[in-house]
Order: structure tokens, then C-alpha cells, then sequence
């Protein structure tokens, strides 16, 4: 995540899935940002969910007049202020800037667990995803993915976890697939699925106690939403 990305319509999408997570499950959010320097792309730039209004707002509209209210400039933009978002009374956050330095990424998965209470469900934020062979824990763009060491641990001490993924030049039904394979695969027994928007990706690892309460919201809330896919079964086309 990125102070730049705050309020785009990637990022309205986002909160109103963990929104309807929250709500449905009494469990309250525990956001951990993975929160990385602003850079000079245009991305985050997205915004025409404020130009129409009348469009948006009735997907939720407390959350989109506080996002509306924080429409600001690029270089004014900042996660924090989400502590004062009405759907999300009662939320974690982990403000804190994820580094490059391991030593210093050590201490932050050590601060997510400090904070973390026992009933929340834990909300990653990465700039790209989950982490991927090709860069290795000390690598340069490290502090852009979720490593399984961070991962793994949370999950077994009891959270259910949503991340944020991003898609790479590739099928995408295949890769979501490969995706909730290796949820499954590397957290043991956690119900794995995926929500996809227009852009992007959001998996889920779901603790027995709330995997179907999270799927009963997202069905509930989306299923005739145009933005936000949740058919949680997926078939490989056959041209994949």
C-alpha cells in the first residue's frame, strides 16, 4: 500500500469487502498496510467513482463520503485517517512504513502480532501480492509482497486472513487458481477463495469458525454486483 493509492476506486472496492467482512462476522479488522514510499507512477490515480456520484455512493455511502472527504491531493494522502472511517470503529491499524531491511521487516510482522487481537481478522496490504520466487527475502523489492514465514504463524495462531493481490500478465482464472492452491497448500486447513474487481485480486484464507459467515457476506453484499466478483468456484477454460 501506498499513501498515493488512498481513496481509488481499487481502494473503495477494497473497503467495502472488509466492511462486509466486519459486519457479518462481528469480527473486527486488524489492517496491516505493508505501507511503502509514495512513488512518481500514476497509480492510485483512478478516481472517477467522485466524478459520478450518483453512481457510487449508493454502494455504500458512509463509507464513500468519507473517502470523498479525503479526496486530496496526491502529496496530502494518507492511510491513517482510516481510523476515523465510520464502518471501521473498533479496527487495528499498523501504520508503521515496511522497509526493505529484513531486520527491520522482522520487527514489523512482530508489531502486527503485538497488536493483533484474538477474534480479529487480518488485513494485508502489500504493494504487489504474496511472495514469489523471484524475490527473495533480501531482495530490493522485498517490502512489496507477503512472505509465508509473516504469513504462516498468523493463520496458526487462529486469524483468518484477506490479501491483497495483484494481477501479473497472465490467464486470470489460472492464476487465481494457482493462488488459492497455495493457500491451501501452505496454510493446513484453512478454507482458500478469491474476490476479484475489475483490477485486482483479493484471496481469502478462512479459519473454519468463519469461512462461511465471510462467504455468506460477500454473497449476500455482491452477488449482483457488477465490480465484485464472488463465484467461489473456478473452472480453467479449456484455452487456458
Amino acid at each position: 500500500m501506498k499513501n498515493q493509492y488512498f481513496g481509488d476506486i481499487n481502494d473503495f472496492h477494497k473497503y467495502r469487502i472488509l466492511s462486509a467482512i466486519s459486519q457479518q462476522t462481528g469480527s473486527h479488522i486488524c489492517f496491516v498496510w505493508m505501507l511503502t514510499e509514495n512513488d512518481e507512477s500514476n497509480e492510485g490515480g483512478k478516481r472517477h467513482h467522485f466524478k459520478y456520484p450518483d453512481q457510487w455512493r449508493s454502494n455504500n455511502r458512509d463509507l464513500f463520503d468519507f473517502l470523498e472527504k479525503h479526496n486530496i491531493p496526491l502529496d496530502q494522502r494518507n492511510v491513517t485517517v482510516m481510523r476515523h472511517a465510520p464502518e471501521f470503529r473498533g479496527a487495528t491499524f499498523v501504520n508503521t512504513m515496511l522497509t526493505r531491511n529484513p531486520l527491520e521487516q522482522a520487527a514489523y510482522f512482530a508489531e502486527v502480532r503485538r497488536v493483533v487481537r484474538p477474534k480479529d481478522i487480518l488485513f494485508f496490504d502489500p504493494d504487489n501480492g504474496l511472495e514469489v520466487p523471484s524475490v527473495p527475502r533480501c531482495s530490493r523489492k522485498s517490502n512489496k509482497h507477503l512472505y509465508w514465514e509473516d504469513l504462516c504463524p498468523l493463520y496458526a495462531a487462529g486469524h483468518s486472513a484477506v490479501i491483497y493481490q495483484h494481477f501479473p500478465r497472465k490467464t486470470r482464472v489460472a492464476y487465481t487458481l494457482e493462488k488459492i492452491h497455495s493457500l491451501e497448500k501452505k496454510l493446513n486447513g484453512s478454507t482458500a477463495f478469491a474476490i476479484r474487481t475489475t483490477n485486482v485480486l483479493f484471496l481469502v484464507a478462512a479459519q473454519p469458525a468463519h469461512a462461511g459467515k465471510i462467504q455468506a457476506a460477500l454473497e449476500h453484499n455482491f452477488n449482483r454486483d457488477s465490480e465484485i466478483n464472488t463465484d467461489f468456484t473456478y473452472e480453467i477454460p479449456d484455452e487456458a
